[in-house]
């Protein structure tokens, strides 16, 4: 997935990645590395694994164990505090993830938090590496954490990726959050 539009790198303000290439092991170690950090701190901690092709036995077993340690929603949180007027994502969850059907809508609950309540203009969809599809934010709660709630569809079957960053109105401009995602798995009807 690219940045989301106007966005250039280094306003992504993500924390630090790391890319592993390797026949003999490393990513292995540094996928274990990570899992275990996630597991010994806070909830918030999330680990974001891409991949092509992951050949690794040993990796597709954590992968499996990291759905039950709860990594399974990912966000780029920025670690200072937020700036005036500023809107972070937290997490994203797609409660009936699966039941969902191909082409009939579904619920996708997006956690933020925000420095007042500034105007949330869309929200912006990734599905597997199709889009973005943007649509109008109607149902937004701006408590602690804030929620948005917004149904989406999709044409195809199977386990999907979907990513989803906002847009909203910061000092008189549209800007753009970071970006949250989540896996769900979709059937024909």
């Amino acid at each position: 997935m690219g940045l989301p539009p106007g966005m250039t790198r280094s306003q992504e303000k993500s924390p630090p990645w790391e890319a592993h290439f390797s026949p003999h092991g490393a990513c292995t170690e540094a996928i274990i590395k990570e899992l275990d950090k996630a597991r010994d701190e806070s909830r918030e901690n999330r680990v974001c694994i891409r991949g092509r092709a992951m050949k690794s036995v040993s990796i597709t077993l954590l992968m499996i164990g990291a759905v039950f340690l709860g990594v399974s929603s990912c966000a780029t949180l920025p670690t200072k505090p937020l700036a005036p007027g500023e809107l972070r994502l937290l997490n994203m969850l797609v409660p009936e993830k699966e039941k969902i059907k191909v082409n009939l809508p579904f619920l996708v609950n997006i956690s933020f938090e925000a420095e007042g309540n500034p105007v949330i203009r869309s929200a912006c969809f990734y599905l597997a590496g199709d889009g973005p599809h943007c649509f109008k934010v109607t149902d937004v709660n701006h408590g602690s954490p804030g929620t948005i709630k917004i149904q989406i569809h999709t044409k195809n079957s199977g386990s999907r990726l979907l990513e989803c960053y906002v847009l909203y109105i910061r000092d008189g401009k549209i800007q753009p959050t970071n970006v949250v995602s989540t896996y769900f798995s979709a059937i024909t009807q």
